[in-house]
Formats: structure tokens, C-alpha cells, sequence
């Protein structure tokens, strides 16, 4: 669930967004059937977004139904919270027989790696905004699309919202602070048209896509994906100066363009046979912001990841002193 705001200040449409983490945090201990619980938890929510945003000036955008597009992220997802879900049980089987900090600590941990925002929830943030006075829309497809569709100002954990074309600025919750991406900024000191910079968001590891030219990544090597996005702006930067011509191509067909001419040299300087239909998905997202919207429950693995609250709920009575 993405959760996002817009607000018109004169001309400028500022688009809010990046709370998972919040809502985790309050929904983290309810169950399905705790409406109440669930309306607390909302509350809540919204209470602590309202800190920062004005609700009479704001819209919240919500994610609709799941594409196609992102079918790639989803199955590695539920991959990922399936192998969570199983550690997790074998954690509180142990824990029962003998109780001990670390293991509580663990299973704390493997709880919140359990959660996902489920279209209960979803529903439940919905509503209790909506009687609140909040303006909510649910995008079609994914909020992300719907916003950079608009463009502007995000507030969003996801820095990939700056490849789209319209996006001007992100500004990333970090550590209790923010940081800010301008991209009237940034692409001057890259030397890079705004074309150019989404073609890199489309070409690098992503949400819709793996990417197809990086190496093996090494067990430990947590700058990976840095020096990655580092080769792939190098890999940009020699295209641009010598051997790609603009001409009067712009907007989308140019990015079309740069893409191709991107495969072309990398094919080349590796040897590999990657067609330009493999960025097809983010192709259209980043640059044309078109979706495929899939039916609700289209994996049915979905119906096998519980609640973190049924395991919470089974080492509640933990004893105030552990066996070290």
C-alpha cells in the first residue's frame, strides 16, 4: 500500500507520501475481527499524518487493484513471507519450550517482517479517513502510477518515484530526518536530461524488472547496488557523448530511443542478447505510467500468510525474567 497526499499550493501540486512503516507500527497486534482495534489503530494514523499535513488540503491516494507490472515484486514478496512465516513459527514453537530474550527479540523481529498491509487494512485506514474529513481516492492500479501521472513533490520512502518524467522532487523520510532529491538539482551536476534519467530508473533493478546486465553480487558486498546504479550512469554518460544523437526526438519517444541505444551497447560490451522488450513493465510505468490491472486474489499463496497477531497472541503471557 502506498499511502500519499496532494495538496495545491498556488500552482504547485505536492504529492505526500511514505507511512508504511506508521501503520505498521499500529496494526502490527490486530487481528482481522478487532474492528474496533483496527478503527484505534487508523486513528491513530491519521492523527500522527495530520502532525505533519493539513487535511482540508490534502487528498490521500490509496493502491487500487494489483497489476500486471508489478507481478514481479509481488511473487517475490510472497516468496519472502512465506520463508518469514515458517521461521517464524518455528521460533514460537521454541520459544514456548524454553523462553529467552533473544529468541523473543526474534520473534519481534520475524512479526514485523511478517506484516503486509492486506486490503483489510487498506480498507479500514479508508473509511476511518473518509469519516474524518479526509479526502481519499484509490487509484485503479497503484498510487505510484496515479502520481506520477500528476508529477510534483513526493513524500515517499520509495526514491523511484524521481523517474518519473513529472516527479520534480522527492523528499525521503531517514533516520528521523529527511533528505531531499531535486531534480532541478541533480540532473544538471549528472549532466543528464530528464529523459535520460528515467531510461536509468527503467534499466536498473526494480520493482518491474531484474537487471539484466549487472554481475554476481558478492555475499557481503552491501554497496552493490550503489556501484551499480554508479555503472549504470557511466554506461548513460558514454552514450550520451559518443554515440547518440537526439536529433528532434523528445518525451517518450526519445526515452524509446536512448533505451534501444542503451541495449545496443551493452549488448555489445557484453556479449549478451537482451532485447529491448525485457523493460517492457517498467517501460510503462516510468515513462508512460500505463498499467494492467489483475484480478484481486490472482496468487493463491496470498490466502496462506497469517496474521503477525496469531503469533503475538501465542507469547503474550511471555514472564517478566528469561531464562538467559
Amino acid at each position: 500500500m502506498t499511502l500519499a497526499c496532494i495538496r495545491q499550493a498556488s500552482s504547485t501540486l505536492i504529492l505526500v507520501g511514505g507511512f508504511y512503516d506508521s501503520i505498521r507500527r499500529y496494526f502490527l497486534n490486530c487481528h482481522e475481527h478487532q474492528e474496533s482495534k483496527k478503527i484505534t489503530a487508523a486513528n491513530r494514523l491519521l492523527a500522527e499524518i495530520n502532525n505533519m499535513f493539513d487535511k482540508k488540503r490534502c487528498i490521500l491516494y490509496i493502491d487500487g487493484t494489483p497489476t500486471m507490472q508489478r507481478d514481479f515484486a509481488h511473487t517475490k514478496r510472497l516468496d519472502k513471507l512465506l520463508e518469514v512465516q515458517a521461521k517464524l513459527e518455528t521460533e514460537v514453537r521454541e520459544y514456548n519450550n524454553i523462553r529467552t530474550k533473544m529468541r523473543h527479540k526474534t520473534i519481534m523481529y520475524l512479526a514485523r517482517q511478517l506484516f503486509r498491509v492486506n486490503p483489510d487494512i487498506e480498507r479500514v485506514i479508508r473509511t476511518t479517513a473518509e469519516a474524518s474529513g479526509w479526502n481519499v481516492i484509490v487509484a485503479k492500479g497503484e498510487a505510484e502510477v496515479e502520481i506520477g501521472k500528476a508529477g510534483g513533490i513526493v513524500y515517499t520512502q520509495d526514491s523511484d518515484m524521481l523517474f518519473y518524467p513529472k516527479i520534480k522532487t522527492v523528499i525521503c523520510p531517514f533516520d528521523g530526518t529527511f533528505r531531499f532529491y531535486d531534480k532541478s538539482v541533480i540532473l544538471p551536476q549528472l549532466d543528464l536530461t530528464s529523459e535520460f534519467f528515467t531510461v536509468m530508473g527503467i534499466i536498473a533493478k526494480n520493482d518491474y524488472e531484474e537487471d539484466f546486465y549487472a554481475g554476481e553480487m558478492e555475499e557481503g558486498n552491501r554497496d552493490f547496488y550503489r556501484d551499480r546504479m554508479i555503472d549504470i550512469y557511466k554506461e548513460l554518460v558514454d552514450i550520451k557523448r559518443d554515440s547518440f544523437n537526439v536529433g528532434s526526438l523528445s518525451g517518450n519517444t526519445l526515452i524509446q530511443a536512448i533505451l534501444k541505444a542503451y541495449v545496443s551497447f551493452m549488448n555489445a560490451k557484453t556479449g549478451k542478447r537482451i532485447a529491448v522488450d525485457a523493460y517492457e513493465n517498467s517501460y510503462s510505468i516510468f515513462a508512460l505510467q500505463q498499467e494492467q490491472t489483475l484480478v484481486e486474489a490472482y496468487d493463491p499463496r496470498s490466502y496462506e500468510i497469517n496474521l503477525p497477531a496469531l503469533y503475538l497472541d501465542r507469547i503474550q503471557n511471555y514472564p517478566r525474567y528469561f531464562r538467559d
